[in-house]
């Protein structure tokens, strides 16, 4: 198996890090990760003792200072370029993923990597169990977003509260309608957790700017398939558990709001052609 290049960011959440990267050592072909930590901001632990700490874990770990908050994907395309600069492993996936993740599978990586997915996929992902909402999260949309529901999800965000209030209903909806694991399938998004590319989807967009800082990555890497003609695969025959303390949690609802609606803009200006420009 080549090895598996693992993209994760550090926001002021070191201990969670390190425990994922612990979870990663404990992997049945460890051997066969790497783990490339991209610092998007430093938390209690100075970065010596970061560093030390992950230096007795016995994993091939790169971590790289952004110098300032790039952001989820951003960061992560920040990690890859900077990677591929010094290092020239035979990669045929990328994975892209949180850290607040349960693996207790320790054959996972194996499983979900050695899996026969088609040449034409180049985004697959896992079962994502999450712990809190106690739902099954992918796939995260079955069918490409009409424009209609974009320009009505921007116009609920532009309204801090009508976003909360959304965004809660949100969930409580998906406990209704996601409380059972669906069938591995072709879809147009999965869960922006855990997923993995293809090199060569990674090598296309490495170069280009998600213009948005946060919030819709899976929108903008499902369009790029749709782009080139590619698809994304949800495999449940493999599955992780999402413990959802992420520190976007932490943001300000109407930061958060803002956020929602430059992302979504983004999209609607970048992959759909027939919209409102007054929207």
């Amino acid at each position: 198996m080549k090895h598996i290049l693992n993209l994760v960011i550090n926001y002021a959440n070191e201990e969670e890090v390190i425990k994922y990267a612990k979870s990663l050592e404990n992997q049945s072909i460890s051997d066969k990760i790497i783990l490339v930590i991209v610092i998007n901001k430093m938390g209690a632990i100075s970065k010596f003792d970061f560093n030390q700490k992950l230096n007795d874990i016995n994993l091939k770990i790169n971590i790289y200072d952004a110098g300032g908050n790039l952001g989820y994907l951003n960061g992560c395309l920040f990690g890859y370029k900077k990677f591929i600069k010094k290092n020239n492993y035979n990669l045929d996936w990328i994975l892209i993923s949180n850290t607040d993740l349960i693996i207790e599978n320790k054959d996972f990586f194996n499983e979900f990597f050695s899996y026969d997915y088609s040449n034409e996929t180049w985004c697959i992902a896992p079962s994502v169990y999450n712990m809190n909402n106690k739902t099954y999260d992918n796939p995260k949309y079955e069918n490409r977003i009409p424009i209609s529901k974009i320009n009505k999800t921007i116009f609920i965000h532009k309204h801090p509260l009508l976003s909360l209030i959304y965004l809660k209903l949100g969930k409580y909806k998906s406990k209704l309608t996601k409380k059972d694991k669906s069938k591995s399938q072709y879809c147009y998004a999965v869960q922006g957790c855990f997923f993995a590319l293809r090199k060569e989807l990674i090598d296309i967009i490495k170069d280009k700017s998600f213009d948005a800082f946060l919030y819709s990555e899976e929108n903008y890497i499902s369009e790029l398939l749709r782009t080139y003609d590619k698809k994304c695969y949800y495999n449940s025959e493999v599955e992780i558990f999402h413990n959802e303390k992420q520190t976007t949690g932490f943001l300000n609802y109407k930061k958060r709001a803002d956020f929602y609606v430059e992302s979504l803009k983004y999209i609607r200006k970048e992959f759909y052609d027939d919209f409102d420009v007054h929207n």
